[in-house]
């Protein structure tokens, strides 16, 4: 055990705050097996599917009014899978579902995408009714991923022509046709005249290799869809949708979620053993099989921008290995990240150590880790994915940026996280999809040194896990978060820069959210921004009071230029972010300085017991809005706004 981890454990026993602890339990993280001692408040995980993290037991069927009075009943099982399956875990607002709402194709788009985890690597296939550009001015490029994605796996095409008619409602034969082509799907599935179609628009030679489609159907039924001609009549002879259904009536949500509900529940695959990272990437260390090394030293330094070096991993387990590692040294420098960028959900071809495939594991036990020059952001560390697990137990690390994961487990534990050097990648990055970072019992600095520069940053997106137990320092809050990905912290020491949301992945008002229990907290310049309708549900619980530094310069409440605790300025879609704040045996230690745009909204809701938090919110003050807005909602966006955003504190009793 290294002295920087001897040290903080001792801090971390005076600073902890005492209090009433609530049950606690082993929570097993699928699929790695890992068993984390947590409260009861930790977020649990989607029965539903095959989903690994994410946020999906915020909400159920009865927190929204207007499902209530008994007229919906019908609905209520469609509704909480589909609020669990990890597409969505919210409605309209934080009580309103959004009964009245339509059904689009785009919507359609995004359940594919996300719930069968369509990826695609081949580049885009444009429609001529939408921008993939983010800096175009409209919102169409929000789900660009999941249209092009779906397009190219040609699951679901073009509505007329060259036109993907995003915004036009569903109809039921559009959604039974696109499940059939799920259910059948191979990647020969586009005839010869559409691939050079793409070849086409492209400009590229159309390839099968990057383009995937995940789905457990039983396997009777594949065999059975295999045979069948016609979509509509196999789907109701298997008896999987009512004989009756009007095939051509555009969908209410309601309507299409309860289609969905019969024919999907249990079929969608979010750890797909599916894994096209290397191509033409060489690796030094390949294990098939079960292996023990010890005492070893892996190297992989070239001699600087190098053609020769780029596109190499140093170790990788696949296939179901258990590989153990133990007492060894491991150094990456000078490689570059060859084609930046190169796989759109799997992050660059450079990574120094991989793990992929179902039942996968690599530990590491009293290693050292050194991530030298160019090893940063989407090019470098840990990458777990596509269901395997990597264990970082007793590590030094001495650079920031230390593992990403896509659809896999990435654990640290009781591991010096030190961020020494003056590059700015990524602590973590649990993206795309499910995938879950653990610090259990780690040490995670900024620098080395616990100073403010150099704080690296964390990226939770999708349907991503972060938990942060026993850990006696953190030092870049959590990061960026969206989409549905939720974050955990206990029995930690947090010493927080500003966390950002923001939603850019869906129409389909997810929330992201986190958890704060029985945690001693300091915010340093800020607690949180909100951007592109975000929509965030934040606890603090048993956390005593909360430390905020900056904001307020004055006693009278006098605030500094531009420096806000909260900031709250996105909209898309017509629908503004909102952040909502509940507080259980927490305070802060001054009045909160916020900024919320017109049209967003702060809720904070305190439980009884607990006293009011001051806010200041100074309707003088005026902000710049940078977030990427729709127009029609914030038609001045670009230009200052005021501060005249709705602010609620009221005493609600949410533990009831």
């Amino acid at each position: 055990m290294k002295l920087l981890k001897k040290t903080a454990s001792v801090f971390l026993s005076v600073c902890l705050l005492l209090a009433v602890a609530p049950a606690a339990f082993a929570l097993t993280l699928e699929p790695s097996g890992y068993e984390l001692e947590v409260s009861d408040y930790a977020p649990g995980q989607s029965t539903e599917t095959g989903a690994i993290g994410g946020n999906y037991s915020l909400f159920t069927f009865d927190d929204f009014f207007d499902l209530s009075g008994g007229q919906y009943e019908a609905y209520r099982d469609a509704v909480n899978w589909w609020l669990s399956c990890g597409v969505t875990n919210g409605g309209e607002t934080w009580d309103r579902f959004g009964v009245e709402q339509d059904f689009a194709r785009y919507d359609l788009a995004f359940f594919l995408y996300r719930f069968y985890n369509i990826s695609n690597d081949d580049g885009l296939w444009l429609y001529d009714d939408f921008s993939h550009n983010p800096l175009a001015g409209d919102t169409n490029w929000k789900f660009t991923d999941a249209v092009y994605a779906c397009r190219w796996s040609g699951v679901l095409g073009a509505y007329e022509g060259n036109s993907f008619a995003p915004l036009r409602t569903a109809d039921a034969a559009t959604v039974l046709d696109s499940l059939f082509k799920v259910l059948t799907w191979s990647p020969e599935i586009l005839d010869d005249e559409t691939k050079a179609e793409i070849e086409a628009q492209t400009g590229n030679p159309y390839t099968e290799t990057t383009t995937s489609v995940n789905a457990v159907f039983p396997a009777e039924l594949v065999a059975a869809a295999a045979e069948a001609k016609d979509p509509e009549d196999f789907f109701i002879g298997a008896g999987l949708v009512d004989p009756e259904i009007d095939l051509a009536a555009p969908l209410s949500k309601l309507d299409a979620i309860q289609l969905l509900y019969g024919i999907c529940r249990g079929t969608g695959a979010r750890t797909g053993d599916k894994f096209d990272l290397f191509g033409s990437t060489s690796v030094i260390n390949d294990y098939a099989e079960d292996a023990h090394v010890s005492g070893e030293t892996f190297e992989l330094i070239g001699p600087g921008a190098s053609d020769e070096i780029a596109g190499t991993s140093l170790i990788v387990a696949h296939d179901g290995a258990d590989v153990l590692i133990e007492d060894s040294s491991i150094t990456v420098d000078n490689v570059t990240e060859g084609l930046g960028y190169q796989l759109a959900y799997r992050w660059g071809d450079s990574m120094a150590v991989v793990a992929y495939g179902e039942g996968t594991k690599l530990t590491f036990v009293n290693c050292d880790f050194h991530w030298l020059d160019t090893v940063e952001r989407q090019h470098g560390g840990f990458f777990p994915t596509c269901g395997a697990t990597i264990v970082i137990d007793d590590c030094a690390i001495d650079h920031q940026s230390s593992g990403m994961c896509y659809n896999g487990t990435l654990i640290f534990k009781n591991c010096d996280l030190t961020t020494a050097g003056t590059q700015t990648g990524r602590m973590h990055s649990s993206d795309f999809f499910s995938g879950i970072t653990i610090y259990d019992g780690s040490t995670m600095n900024k620098d080395g040194i616990g100073e403010d520069d150099n704080t690296p940053t964390a990226f939770n997106d999708e349907a991503a896990s972060l938990y942060i137990v026993n850990s006696p320092y953190f030092g870049n809050g959590f990061g960026t978060m969206t989409g549905v990905a939720t974050a955990y912290a206990e029995n930690s020491v947090l010493d927080a820069t500003v966390t950002g949301f923001t939603n850019n992945t869906s129409q389909l008002t997810d929330v992201t959210s986190y958890t704060i229990y029985n945690c001693d907290v300091t915010y340093d310049a800020g607690i949180c921004t909100l951007q592109k309708e975000a929509k965030v549900d934040a606890r603090y619980i048993d956390c005593g009071e909360v430390k905020l530094g900056g904001g307020i310069v004055s006693a009278s409440g006098e605030m500094e230029d531009g420096v806000f605790d909260i900031t709250i300025d996105g909209a898309e879609f017509g629908s503004y972010s909102s952040l909502r704040i509940r507080l259980d045996g927490t305070t802060f230690s001054r009045p909160l300085n916020v900024y919320v745009a017109p049209g967003c909204e702060l809720i904070i809701e305190v439980q009884p017991g607990t006293p009011l938090p001051e806010v200041i919110q100074d309707t003088s003050a005026v902000k710049t809005v940078t977030s990427y807005v729709e127009k029609k909602a914030f038609p001045q966006a670009g230009y200052e706004l005021p501060n005249l955003g709705s602010v609620i504190v009221r005493e609600v009793d949410w533990n009831s």
